[in-house]
This record gives C-alpha cells, structure tokens and sequence, in this order.
C-alpha cells in the first residue's frame, strides 16, 4: 500500500517568484488596459475625421447662403437695369452684362448646392440614431454669426506640451506593452534559478495514520513521528536557450523605448506645429473679416453711385466678385481655423476627453 498519503510541495528556487500561470494572469490584466487604451486612440480619430467632415460641410453650407445671397441681388439687379434700359436710362449692353451676371451667380449657386450635398453625405457616414441605424435625417447648420467668434485656447508654453502628453492613448499602449514584456522578464529569469523542492509527506498505511484511531494521540504521533521531509534540487548543465530568451526580451524592450520616444518626439512636434497654425489662422481669420468688410463697403458704394446714375455696371460686378471672395476666403479660414484646432486635440490624445465626460 501507499505509505505517503498527504504531501504538500513548496518551491524555493524556479517558481517561487513567478510561474507561467502568474505571468499569464498578469498579462492578461496589462492586455484589457493596453485594450482600453487602444479604444481611446480610435475614438481620438474617429471624433476627429467627423469633426473635420462637419467643418467641410459648415463651409459648403455658408458658401451655398453667400451664393444665394449674390444670386438674388443679380436678380434684383437685372430687373432694375431691364427697366431702364426700357425708359431709356440705360443702354441695351447693360442688360446683357447683367443677363451675364445672373447666369454666373446661379451656375455658382447650383455648384455650391452640389457641393453641399456632398460635403453632408460625407457628415452622414457619422451620424446614427440612439438605435443604432444610420441617421437620413437632415438638419439645419447653425447660422455662420453664431460661429464668428471662435474662443480656442492657445498653449504659450510649449513646454507644457510634454505634461499633456502623459496621458495619450497611443503612449500608453506601447507603455503597456512594455509592462507586459517586462512580465515576460520576470519569468524568463526564473528559468536561470535552480530548480528547488521542499516536499512534506505524512506517513500512514491506507486511511490508517499513526496512533489508535480516534485518539487524542493521533495527531501529536503523526506529525512528530510519522512523517517525512524531502529536498530535490535540479540545475541543468546548459542554460543557453535561457539566457537567449533573456536577451531577446532585452532587446524588444530596448525596440519598445525606442519607439516610445519617437512617437512622444512626433506628437510634441505635431502638437507645437497645430498650436503655431492655431495662432496664425486666428490672425489670418481676423484680417480677413477686416478685409471683406472693405470690400463690402467699397461694393456699397459703387452700387449706390449705380444707382444714381453715375456708376458701371461692370465696377460693381468687379467688386461684388471681389467682396465674396473675400468672404468666401474668409469663412475658409474659420473652418480651417477649427480644423486645426482638432487636429491639435488629436495629437494630444485629448480630443474624446470632452466627449467620455
């Protein structure tokens, strides 16, 4: 029969740090991190790809309205030009510039309404209903004044940069990863320890153990006398395989460092370089608000020497082009202005921010 019945096996040497199943569990808890980091990277991008898609389609809106503006005073204009050609105030030439100028303005508009359409399809691909079905629906963008002062905050010290970075969803993936290599160490050194074993066994014959059974001997018997300690020691000859496991996971956690300061250099750049365009956009933004209001009143005053009698035809068509491009360029700069402020927010890991609160 079997003499050794209850046995209980410790490892002071290989094992007793760490084991496969510890160094598996470990991983796996770093991986659902790693994985939740990763998650916050793809909704930095996906916040940032429909936030840009919105401003495009902002842009084309606000193009169609100035468009439409435009389109109806050609229309007005041309009315007005038709009457005095037929009283004999203005020459037959007037009404074919203005013809001229009206078919432009609406070929412009039906452009801009393509263009529109377009730019809202793109939104559409990142609009859904609580559901989860793609939302059709359309709705109305909100007025171009309500957006015409944008507050985004500028960082004026780049050095801070760097402290808002600490947190970026794409460093923390690779600084988890580099966690669960370094498990990996832990393990891969216990294959250099000796292998050692320290086994206690109890003595007994059967169920029988030492002693009368029930006795109030039983227990003190067995555990002084009948029992037995063991030692095993094991310690292989060769350790190659070991160690190059070692210093193979050495050398990917040098790759993992290097790749973790290349990707915070290229986020500290992209960040500096979205803030320097954050402030010259907002300069160029505000000038050229100056600059169509100019040309705005210069196209005024032409229209009102027009009317009077005094003015071409021709210098207001010239001005007015030049008083929506302005506009236009101006509006451009807004949206680019907002663009870049997404982009800025995306290269410092804190656009979903906002969005998680």
């Amino acid at each position: 029969r079997d003499r050794f019945k209850t046995e209980l096996t410790l490892p002071v040497g290989k094992g007793l740090l760490m084991d496969e199943a510890r160094a598996r569990r470990q991983i796996a808890g770093i991986g659902v991190q790693r994985a939740e980091s990763e998650q916050l990277s793809l909704l930095n991008e996906l916040l940032a790809n429909a936030g840009y898609s919105y401003w495009e389609w902002m842009f084309s809106v606000e193009q169609r309205r100035i468009y439409e503006m435009v389109a109806e005073l050609a229309d007005v204009r041309r009315e007005a030009v038709r009457y005095s050609f037929e009283n004999g105030a203005k020459p037959a030439l007037d009404t074919l510039e203005a013809n001229i100028q009206l078919r432009n303005r609406r070929n412009q508009l039906q452009q801009a309404f393509l263009e529109e359409r377009q730019s809202f399809l793109e939104l559409n691909n990142f609009l859904w209903t609580e559901e989860g079905e793609p939302d059709t629906s359309s709705f109305i963008a909100p007025g171009w004044e309500d957006l015409s002062t944008p507050s985004l905050d500028i960082i004026a010290d780049f050095s801070s940069i760097n402290t808002m970075l600490a947190n970026h969803p794409d460093l923390l993936q690779m600084s988890f990863q580099l966690d669960q290599v370094r498990v990996e160490e832990k393990l891969k050194k216990e294959y250099l320890k000796p292998k050692a074993d320290i086994s206690f066994a109890l003595l007994g014959e059967g169920w029988r153990f030492a002693g009368t059974p029930g006795s109030d001997n039983e227990i003190p018997v067995l555990l002084e006398d009948y029992h037995i300690w063991t030692v095993s020691v094991g310690f292989p000859l060769f350790l190659r395989s070991a160690r190059g496991a070692l210093q193979a996971n050495q050398v990917k956690q040098d790759q993992i460092n290097l790749k973790i300061d290349q990707k915070q250099l290229e986020l500290t750049n992209k960040a500096q370089q979205f803030n320097m365009q954050l402030i010259q956009l907002q300069r160029l933004y505000e000038e050229q608000k100056q600059i169509a209001a100019e040309y705005k009143l210069l196209w005024e005053a032409e229209t009102e020497k027009f009317n009077l009698g005094k003015g071409s035809l021709f210098l207001i068509n010239a001005r007015e082009s030049q008083w929506i491009q302005a506009e236009l360029k101006a509006v451009k700069f807004f949206a680019e202005l907002q663009k870049s402020y997404l982009k800025r927010q995306l290269a410092l890991g804190i656009l979903a921010n906002a969005y998680l609160e």
